[in-house]
C-alpha cells in the first residue's frame, strides 16, 4: 500500500522517540513512511514530536509490537523495503527496577514473524536500534566483535535482540544492520534529560549542580546519528551491508565535564554557573563507555 507518490515505503516503529521522530522525519524527506507508536502521547515532548511527523507527511499508526500477528499485519499492509526496528523498552532502564520481562516481550516476541513476513513479501533491509549497554563494563573503547556481558537488565534484553535479529536476517537471508547507540543530543530531547535541563537554568541566570563530571562517554549529535542510519540504509539496498553490527558513535570520547563545557561555550552562556562538585558521582556509575567508531567512520567515508 502506498500512501503518497515516492518510490519506497518504510516502516519504523518507536516514532515518538528523541531518535524515532528525527530518523522519520529525515527519511519522509525521500521515501514513503508509516511509523508506528504504542498509543497516543501524552507527554507534551512526544505531542510535539508527532506533530512535526505529521506535517512532514508521515502516516502515524499505533501498533502494539508485543503481538506478532498485528506487527506481521502491518507488514504485510504497507509491504516495506526497508524495517527499521527502533521501538524499545526503556522505563527505568538504569534501575533494579526494570522490567526485563515485559522488555523481552518488546524487543523479541514480533521478531521471528516479523522476518518471516518481511522475507515473504520481498523487503529489502532490517535495521534495529540496539544500544552501548549491551556491552561489558570495560576502561578500553567498545568494539563491535567484541564479546558482550551486560551488567543491566535493559543492556541485557537488548543484547537478546541483536543477537535474535541479527540469527534471524542469516535464516531468511534478509540484509540486517544493528546500531549500538551511544549518547545522542539535539532538538526535542526530552526536557527532563539532564543536558536540556542544563541549558534551561543557565538561560535563566541559575546555578546548575553537576558531579565531577569524570564519566568519559562516545556522544554524537543526532543529525550524525541519523546520518549513520541512513548510510546504513543505501549500503544495504547495494548488498554491501548483510548482517552486521555498527556502533552509533563518531566523535572522540569525552569527559562529561568536557562535553558539558563545550556545548555551554557554543551557546555563549556562563559557564561560572556549572557547578562541578556539588554532586557525587553515583556509586553505580560507570566512569568508562566509549566507543571505538573505526568501523563507523569507515562506512561514512566510503
Amino acid at each position: 500500500m502506498v500512501i503518497k507518490d515516492k518510490l519506497e515505503t518504510i516502516v519504523l516503529t518507536g516514532a515518538s522517540s528523541f531518535i524515532g521522530m528525527h530518523l522519520a522525519n529525515q527519511l519522509a524527506q525521500k521515501y514513503n513512511v508509516v511509523a508506528t507508536i504504542s498509543k497516543d502521547p501524552a507527554e507534551e515532548i512526544r505531542i510535539e514530536r508527532i506533530k512535526l511527523l505529521k506535517q512532514s507527511g508521515v502516516k502515524i499508526i499505533n501498533l502494539d509490537i508485543t503481538h506478532a500477528a498485528e506487527v506481521v499485519s502491518v507488514a504485510r499492509e504497507f509491504r516495506p523495503s526497508f524495517w527499521f526496528n527502533h521501538a524499545g523498552w526503556v522505563k527505568d532502564y538504569a534501575s533494579s527496577n526494570y522490567d526485563s520481562n515485559y522488555a523481552d516481550q518488546v524487543h523479541l516476541n514480533s521478531l521471528p514473524d516479523l522476518f518471516k513476513t518481511l522475507k515473504e513479501i520481498g523487503t529489502k533491509g532490517f535495521i534495529g536500534t540496539g544500544s552501548s549497554m549491551e556491552y561489558s563494563d570495560s576502561e578500553n573503547p567498545h568494539r563491535e566483535d567484541e564479546v558482550c556481558s551486560p551488567t543491566t537488565a535493559y543492556g541485557a534484553s537488548k543484547l537478546r535482540q541483536t543477537q535474535l535479529s541479527l540469527e534471524l536476517g542469516k535464516k531468511y537471508n534478509l540484509n540486517t544492520a544493528i546500531i549500538r547507540v551511544f549518547i545522542p543530543y539535539g532538538e526535542l530531547d526530552s526536557p527532563s534529560k539532564m543536558l536540556p535541563g542544563l541549558l534551561r537554568s543557565l538561560e535563566k541566570g541559575e546555578k546548575f549542580p553537576l558531579s565531577p563530571g569524570l564519566q568519559v562517554r562516545s556522544f554524537i549529535a543526532v543529525e550524525k546519528l541519523i546520518a549513520i542510519y541512513l548510510k546504513i540504509k543505501e549500503e544495504i539496498s547495494k548488498n554491501k551491508v548483510r548482517f552486521e553490527i555498527y556502533n552509533g558513535a563518531y566523535d572522540p570520547e569525552l569527559s562529561l565535564k568536557q562535553f558539558i563545557l563545550n556545548q555551554v561555550n557554543q551557546r555563549l552562556l556562563n559557564t561560572t554557573l556549572l557547578d562541578f562538585d556539588a554532586l557525587p558521582l553515583r556509586k553505580t556509575e560507570v566512569l568508562f563507555s566509549f566507543a571505538d567508531t573505526h568501523k563507523v567512520r569507515k562506512l561514512l567515508e566510503e
